[in-house]
Order: structure tokens, then C-alpha cells, then sequence
């Protein structure tokens, strides 16, 4: 007797079971089993792909703050020189400042204190008295 095969069969039904499967790069374990170095590739792993959201997200809200402001960012290079630019801005403008006030700040405390020079006494040093050291007292 002949066997009545199908006219069209699928390849999937033709292979094994494990040859239809993509073979898994690693075999897969419980945290107990892996070792210190798996351990440590893991975490890389996690690390890696944190740090790079991280980097999207940021990049993200640096373009979005820029649209609202006028200026473009179209790479990480960009946010990263126009967020140094405005920090040297900053500082400039904080020392500027700080120069105004701490120059008028003193000016009026040495003024105050040549108006109250006279109040204020001057400590005089104590002069040591000399010790007499005798046998008998």
C-alpha cells in the first residue's frame, strides 16, 4: 500500500523538534546557580542599558527644553557643549555679582568701623611679671 502524503507540507513539520528551535546562547539558571561571573555580566548588562536610557532621556529633555527656548540639539555633543555654555555663563555672572557685593559690603564695614573707632578699645598686651624662684620661697 502507498502512503498518502500531503502535496504541500510546511518544513516545520518535516524537521525535529529541536532543529525548528533556535538553539539558546546560554543555558538558562536559578540565581542560586550562577556563578561570580555571571553575576557580574548580568550586572554590566543591566548597567549598560540603564546608562543608555538614561542618555536617551536626558538627550530628550535637553531637545525638548531647546525647542521652547529657540536653539536646536541634534546630538548628545550639542547638549552637552550648550549645557557647559551656559554654566560659564552663569559662573560669570556670579562673580561679577559677588565682586559688587563683597566690595560694598566691606567698603561699609570699614566705614562703620573708622565712625566707631573711637568706642572701641584697643587691648593692651599684658607684660609678663618675672618669677622669683628661691629655695625657701
Amino acid at each position: 500500500m502507498e502512503e498518502a502524503m500531503p502535496t504541500s507540507v510546511a518544513e516545520t513539520q518535516l524537521l525535529a523538534p529541536a532543529e525548528v528551535k533556535a538553539k539558546q546562547r546560554e543555558e538558562l539558571r536559578a540565581d542560586i546557580e550562577e556563578t561570580k561571573t555571571d553575576k557580574k555580566r548580568k550586572r554590566r548588562k543591566i548597567k549598560k542599558s540603564q546608562s543608555h536610557k538614561a542618555e536617551e532621556r536626558e538627550i530628550k529633555k535637553l531637545k525638548k527644553e531647546r525647542a521652547e527656548g529657540g536653539a536646536k540639539v541634534k546630538n548628545k555633543k550639542d547638549a552637552i557643549s550648550a549645557v557647559a555654555d551656559e554654566v560659564k555663563q552663569g559662573i560669570k555672572l556670579a562673580k561679577k555679582s559677588s565682586e559688587k557685593v563683597n566690595s560694598n559690603f566691606f567698603s561699609k564695614l570699614q566705614e562703620s568701623i573708622d565712625q566707631d573707632g573711637s568706642s572701641v578699645k584697643k587691648k593692651k598686651k599684658k607684660v609678663p611679671k618675672e618669677k622669683k624662684f628661691s629655695k625657701f620661697g
